[in-house]
């Protein structure tokens, strides 16, 4: 059987920091993904978690995505900005 991301256990109150570098933007469900983290965290303890501004800093990214939507405009739905969109910018992640 196959393992997904949600079923990796981690022992309960274990760990103190817990730093993903940028995990969150990835998982399906993030808020999911940082329960998961705070439960593995000692009381006390601190997560970090830090995301890729793909929605204005990486122009590289954006320029991609740029042209394959003015190639073909079903393509936004691919955009990574537009996916990340709701964890990339300040504030989001509190």
């Amino acid at each position: 059987m196959k393992r997904r991301w949600r079923d990796l256990a981690a022992p309960t109150a274990a760990f103190d920091p817990v730093v993903t570098w940028p995990a969150v933007i990835f998982v399906p469900e993030p808020a999911l993904a940082v329960a998961g983290l705070a439960r593995a965290i000692r009381l006390g303890g601190t997560e970090t978690a830090e995301v890729w501004d793909t929605v204005a800093v990486v122009e590289l990214m954006r320029r991609l995505w740029g042209a394959a939507v003015a190639l073909d405009p079903a393509a936004i739905q691919q955009d990574e900005g537009r996916c990340f969109a709701p964890l990339c910018h300040p504030g989001a992640l509190a």
